[in-house]
């Protein structure tokens, strides 16, 4: 287990000594429980692209310089508190696929409950760093189905307007 801001992540079990590629998906994850913008963009290559899947939700595929933007002004005022377990990890030579659990609340104070698979293309770099060139994010259709998203936004604009006020 590693701890980044009082905000746990569970690592793979049995992982000891984690491949680079599989280094450069934990590295995404920790940016994420950080919330460090420079640490995820250091983790990404230039024309890394993020599908949020399955398409039959229509929800978008964004370029690493929309990926960054809704990290920062959705996810990151979104999940205040929260630790991901990761429930399996499979590897090729340039893929990653990681199954997760995640738990939390959000900056209203409600909690959730998400899980989601997350397949990364892992690219070496000429450096020998490993990025991240693609993450197809498949995210759980029951939390989206049940409006719990949309209603969370609603509730932080609502604080937004009193604060403002």
């Amino acid at each position: 287990m590693s701890t980044s801001a009082g905000k746990p992540f569970y690592y793979p079990q049995g992982v000891t000594t984690p491949s680079p590629q599989l280094q450069a998906v934990l590295r995404w994850f920790d940016a994420l429980i950080k919330h460090d913008i420079h640490a995820l963009s250091d983790v990404l290559t230039d024309d890394y692209v993020h599908p949020i899947l399955p398409q039959s939700l229509g929800l978008p595929t964004y370029d690493r310089a929309g990926f960054l933007e809704f990290v920062e002004k959705v996810l990151i005022p979104f999940m205040t508190q929260y630790e991901y377990t990761v429930l399996d990890a499979l590897e090729t030579p340039d893929r990653v696929m990681i199954h997760t659990a995640a738990n939390g609340s959000t900056s209203t104070g409600h909690p959730y409950t998400s899980e989601l698979l997350l397949v990364a293309r892992v690219v070496q770099q000429a450096d020998g760093e490993y990025r991240i060139q693609q993450m197809k994010e498949f995210v759980d259709a029951g939390m989206l189905v049940s409006g719990f998203f949309d209603a969370e936004m609603k509730r932080m604009e609502s604080v937004r307007k009193v604060v403002s006020s």
